[in-house]
């Protein structure tokens, strides 16, 4: 729920702000969304695909929450980038993404999934940055919003991990919802769960944990620890970590985050030995 009496003005820069880099292909409404967000027009915004060649920040609050967004050129494939204000647009977008805590990923609604999407997406998980999506132009999607994410779904395997949001940054609706929702993955990058929590979990998943042998090697998970945030790091010690798979690494991962939630959060998972 929106607190409709939620304040939103501008800031100086300033540490203990909230950095969200604004992220999708040329045209799918990165600046028409910031502008119907703060209700001004201090980013370019033209039907022309790449009006907005360099990274904008705006600073505002929130309610009692202090934002940095930072609005980037359009999204190319690297195969696609030309030399010249192209090329180094790309790169400024890449160096906002590297200085986000968060990033908005928005999608142009009407022209759906893209490649270059998927492409990026992935990159900015794997950079481990918190992630929502948005999906612009809603008033433009003929099919149901169910049958729609299906699709979505479908195409992105993370995207359980991922809020998923909808909105038209050109009639306003669903704008200013996406703000609590990057709020909560901002938190959730910052959640810490004890450590006797985590022991708790590995007691609870040990019937269910798909056996991995070799010869006389067994696998088993002795306890866990988090070690970090911003992303999450939970540290698990066992006793054999080279049996550890692709498919288990999935399945611990599916079942941590059923657990604690962490929607948005990328989590690093740690293995390390027991020194014997």
């Amino acid at each position: 729920v929106i607190n409709n009496t939620a304040k939103i003005s501008a800031l100086e820069p300033e540490s203990g702000v909230i950095k969200i880099a604004i992220i999708g292909r040329p045209n799918a409404g990165k600046s028409s969304f910031l502008n119907k967000l703060i209700k001004d027009d201090r980013v370019l915004v033209d039907s022309v695909p790449g009006t907005t060649r360099d990274s904008v920040d705006t600073h505002f609050t929130f309610g009692d929450t202090r934002f940095m967004f930072i609005d980037t050129a359009g999204i190319r494939h690297r195969g696609k980038v030309k030399a010249g204000i192209d090329y180094f647009s790309s790169i400024r977008t890449e160096q906002s993404m590297a200085k986000a805590d968060a990033v908005l990923f928005i999608i142009d609604g009407y022209e759906g999934l893209k490649k270059d999407d998927l492409h990026f997406i992935y990159k900015i998980w794997e950079a481990k940055k918190g992630l929502v999506i948005a999906v612009n132009k809603k008033d433009l999607i003929k099919k149901p919003i169910a049958e729609y994410e299906k699709l979505i779904r479908e195409r992105l395997v993370i995207a359980e991990y991922i809020p998923l949001i909808y909105m038209s940054a050109k009639t306003g609706e669903g704008v200013e919802k996406a703000v609590p929702v990057i709020k909560s993955v901002y938190d959730n990058l910052g959640m810490r769960i004890t450590t006797s929590r985590l022991n708790s979990f590995i007691s609870e998943i040990k019937y269910s944990i798909p056996k991995m042998v070799k010869g006389r090697k067994m696998f088993k998970i002795y306890y866990a620890t988090q070690a970090e945030v911003y992303p999450p790091a939970v540290v698990f010690t066992v006793n054999y970590p080279e049996l550890i798979n692709k498919s288990f690494f999935n399945f611990l991962e599916r079942k941590l985050r059923q657990k604690f939630g962490f929607l948005g959060a990328p989590i690093r998972l740690i293995f390390k030995s027991k020194k014997k």
